[in-house]
């Protein structure tokens, strides 16, 4: 899957990730713009889609 770094802003981000969140009555955390920011942040360097095994939660 490409990358979506360029089509959307922060706050769309923010909106997409917290609906996604919050519906269902699920009651995760609101992740606000600064938490997108950060993680865009820290992932800057990386010129290639990411692998099944790289997106593992360990």
């Amino acid at each position: 899957m490409p990358g979506h770094g360029l089509l959307l802003k922060d706050e769309e981000i923010a909106d997409v990730l917290n609906y996604a969140r919050t519906a269902w009555t699920n009651q995760s955390p609101e992740i606000d713009i600064a938490k997108v920011k950060e993680v865009r942040a820290s992932i800057a360097y990386r010129k290639k889609p990411w692998t099944i095994e790289e997106l593992k939660i360990k």
